[in-house]
Formats: C-alpha cells, structure tokens, sequence
C-alpha cells in the first residue's frame, strides 16, 4: 500500500511539474546587466522577478547608477511558454521630461505592438542611494488578465528623459538613450 500511494504522489508531483503547476508566493529570479554599459543615470545592475502572495508580480530593477535624468522603466511579461515573445508591457514614467505624464500604463502585447490598455492595481516606489538605487514596481493578477498563474518571466529596460523636436510645425518627442539587458540573459526564470 505505502508503495503504490508513493507511486501515485510521485506520478502527480511529476505531472505538476511537466505543468509547472500552480505558481507559488515566494518565487524569485534575477538577472544581472553589464556594469557601465549605458549613459549615466540609466544603468542597470540587474532585474529580478518575485512572486508575492495572492498571485501579484514583483518586479526590481537595481541600477548603478541611478540619476535624475531616469524617466522611464519598461516591463516585459512572458506569461506562455508555447508562444515566442511577451504577452503584456508595463511603462512607469517619472515626469522627468516635463510633459506632465507620470504613472504606470499597462498594455496587452503582441506582435511587437500595444494591442489594448489594461485598467490594473498597481504600486511603485523609486529608492536612491546616492548613484546607486533601485525601483520596485507590483502588479495585481488582473493586471495580466489572470494568464500569469502558471508562471511568467520577466525583461526590463530603462531610458533617460524624452526630447522633443518641431516637426512640421508640431512638437514631437523623440526618445533619448535606453540600457536592455544583455541578450544571452534577457528574461528571468518563471516565477
């Protein structure tokens, strides 16, 4: 009997991890950036993902340097496996450019495109230590649409303050400097 109920508990245990299961709070990756690889104020130490309780995602950028002209941190989630490429996108701005937008802007993804905008509970806190730092950002299940409840990894980039230029008589904004993580690690493990 001992035998064959160990059978089956194993059987099921390697059926949730094929499945990868239900996610669990407490989870965490990390994956670090090249030091000194990006304009001053917008590099990156590395980026990691923790699974909190009640199914919200966590996700930490620590910078090396961390400086004013920071506006804005990106957010890439992977939430299937079986399909290449990020399901959501998340942009929290500083309002360090001066066109008055600030906050956290949470989109469905696909194709390389923002397909739709997604209304989430979300908080977010920068920290500075003084050219060190870091920025913590969460986000509630809804936020991605309750897919993220087997696991999803994660892929941050920063870039400095938005420029603007007339263009044909209309102020456009063009973008300044951005720091990716290195390409041979640019998710984190699922959480």
């Amino acid at each position: 009997m001992k035998k064959t109920l160990g059978c089956i508990a194993g059987s099921v245990l390697m059926v949730l991890t094929l499945n990868g299961g239900e996610a669990v709070a407490g989870r965490t990756s990390t994956v670090g950036d090249n030091p000194n690889d990006a304009r001053a104020g917008i590099d990156m130490r590395g980026v990691t993902a923790e699974r909190l309780s009640g199914g919200r995602i966590q996700v930490r950028v620590a910078m090396s340097d961390f400086g004013p002209r920071l506006n804005a941190v990106e957010a890439y989630f992977d939430t299937n496996r079986g399909r290449r490429g990020p399901e959501y996108f998340a942009r929290v701005l500083r309002n360090k450019d001066g066109d008055g937008i600030s906050g956290v802007r949470m989109y469905r993804y696909g194709g390389g495109e923002l397909r739709q905008r997604i209304p989430c509970a979300w908080r977010y806190r920068w920290q500075y230590r003084g050219g060190r730092g870091y920025f913590n950002t969460t986000f509630g299940p809804v936020c991605f649409q309750r897919d993220s409840a087997n696991g999803v990894r994660v892929r941050a980039n920063t870039w400095d303050y938005t420029r603007y230029r007339t263009i044909r008589g209309v102020k456009q904004p063009t973008f300044g400097y951005y720091d990716l993580l290195a390409r041979s690690r640019t998710y984190t493990r699922i959480v």
